[in-house]
């Protein structure tokens, strides 16, 4: 998260996620460590879409169910999570 947000003050984002999305697997490790910021949601967001078709491996040490609250502007969860 904090190389994309290195994109938006350098200009490079577009390249920065490209390079995210080509991998045939992404793994994100230590998700959900700290509240995300508005940015880095949106950042994140994109990343997961753009990569649709693709292998994606998020390892944490939280339960899916409390990831919620990391989110800003998150909606209620009205579902569960599938692990």
């Amino acid at each position: 998260m904090a190389d994309l947000a290195g994109g938006h003050a350098d200009r490079t984002w577009d390249k920065r996620i490209r390079e995210l999305i080509r991998p045939d697997v992404l793994i994100l490790d230590d998700f959900a460590m700290r509240q995300l910021s508005p940015s880095q949601a949106d950042d994140l967001y994109e990343l997961v879409s753009e990569r649709q078709g693709r292998s994606l491996i998020i390892t944490s040490n939280r339960a899916p169910s409390d990831w919620y609250r990391l989110f800003p502007n998150r909606p209620s969860p009205s579902h569960s999570w599938t692990v």
